[in-house]
C-alpha cells in the first residue's frame, strides 16, 4: 500500500509551520512600528482583525463605534492576523514542490508576495467586508492598516517572505527526515504461516 498523499502532507505542513514562524517575524517587524508610533504591541492584530470584522476593534478610531471590543477580541486579531499567512505558506509550499532550494530562493520570494496578494483581496475584500455589518463600518475598517502606514506593511510582508524562502527549504528537509525516522521504527509483523 503505497502513501501517495505522504509528500504532498509533509509539504503542506512544511508550508504551514513556515508560514506561521515568518508571520511571527512580519507581527515583529510591525510591532515595531507600532511601538515606534506610540501605539501598542497588540495594534497590528487589531487593524487586521478591523478589516474582518469592523472598525470597533481599533482603540484610536476618531469616531464612536456602535459596538465595541469583546472579550473574544483577544483571540481573533491573532486569529486572523495568523491565518492568512499559514495559509499563504501551505498554497506556496504545494505549488512550488521540492523547489524550494537556495538557487530559487529570490522566485519563490516573488511567489510568496503574489500569492500573499491573492489572499488578502480574497480573505479582506471578498469576505472580510461581508462581516462587517454597517457601511459605516465597511468604509473604515482599514483605518488601523493607513495609521500604521504602508511601509510598515511593506517592511513586514517583505520580512515574511524572506523567512519563509530562507525556511521553507529547511523544514521541510526536516519534517521529511522525522518521517522517514518514524517510518523506519515501524515493526515489520508477519502473517501467520510465514
Amino acid at each position: 500500500m503505497s502513501d501517495k498523499g505522504g509528500p504532498n502532507l509533509g509539504r503542506a505542513a512544511a508550508g504551514a509551520a513556515t508560514g506561521l514562524v515568518a508571520s511571527l517575524g512580519m507581527y515583529v517587524v510591525l510591532a515595531a512600528f507600532s511601538l515606534a508610533q506610540g501605539r501598542g504591541a497588540a495594534y497590528p492584530f487589531q487593524a487586521v482583525q478591523a478589516l474582518m470584522s469592523g472598525a470597533r476593534v481599533l482603540p484610536d478610531h476618531p469616531r464612536d463605534n456602535l459596538v465595541g471590543p469583546t472579550v473574544y477580541d483577544v483571540v481573533l486579531g491573532p486569529f486572523y492576523f495568523f491565518l492568512p499567512a499559514v495559509a499563504v505558506g501551505v498554497l506556496v509550499a504545494m505549488w512550488s514542490g521540492r523547489r524550494s532550494d537556495r538557487g530559487r530562493r529570490p522566485a519563490l520570494v516573488l511567489l510568496t508576495l503574489a500569492v500573499t496578494t491573492v489572499t488578502f483581496c480574497i480573505t479582506v475584500l471578498a469576505l472580510g467586508f461581508q462581516q462587517s455589518g454597517l457601511a459605516a463600518q465597511r468604509s473604515s475598517t482599514g483605518y488601523g492598516v493607513r495609521e500604521l502606514g504602508l511601509l510598515s506593511w511593506v517592511a513586514g510582508h517583505v520580512a515574511y517572505a524572506a523567512l519563509f524562502a530562507g525556511l521553507l527549504g529547511p523544514v521541510t528537509s526536516w519534517i521529511g527526515s522525522r518521517k522517514a525516522r518514524r517510518a523506519r521504527r515501524q515493526p515489520v509483523t508477519s502473517l501467520r504461516g510465514d
